[in-house]
């Protein structure tokens, strides 16, 4: 169970079980996504998200270096989606899975040059409908069309990095 406490600087943090595995949400509507966002952290973020002032003058900013996550990321994905007109994703090394799809619920998104992104199938026994939905997904909030998409998640994975996430909309802004 996610305990939540204050932090530092106002910042409220909901920490799991696991020493390491911290959500940390500022007033401000600042939230960093843990690395790993399975078990506890999934949680943790849940109650995060469920937190934050979307209406706040500053919206929602997203630092996102993950490298993992579980099936809460779609119900992560469509809180961002519905409740955060201005949501900002800032991919400040990696956005792998379940970090890409934190990264492409917002509504801008902008990663460092050396970022790297991962995309893939989902893995369930009905996976073909999934992975259906996924590139739908995909291709309506990038600039890459449903079967790009579809044909990456059945090839496996798929990394790309800074400059090709620019070309296929999953960012819209590179930064220095």
């Amino acid at each position: 169970q996610a305990l939540g406490g204050e932090g530092q600087c106002g910042v409220t943090m909901w920490r799991a079980v696991a020493a390491d595995r911290w959500c940390r949400l500022a007033d401000n509507g600042v939230l960093c996504v843990p690395w790993d966002l399975t078990g506890d952290a999934e949680g943790a973020m849940l109650n995060a998200l469920r937190l934050v002032d979307f209406n706040g003058p500053d919206g929602l900013l997203l630092y996102i270096n993950t490298g993992n996550g579980r099936h809460t990321v779609w119900e992560m994905a469509r809180l961002i989606e519905h409740a955060a007109a201005n949501s900002v994703a800032h991919v400040t090394g990696h956005a792998l899975s379940a970090g890409l799809v934190l990264t492409v619920a917002c509504t801008y998104r902008r990663c460092v040059p050396d970022a790297e992104f991962l995309y893939h199938g989902i893995d369930r026994r009905d996976h073909d409908a999934d992975d259906e939905r996924g590139a739908e997904w995909f291709a309506g909030r990038t600039s890459a069309p449903r079967e790009f998409w579809l044909s990456k998640a059945q090839e496996g994975d798929y990394r790309f990095g800074a400059r090709e996430a620019l070309e296929l909309g999953v960012v819209h802004e590179v930064t220095e």
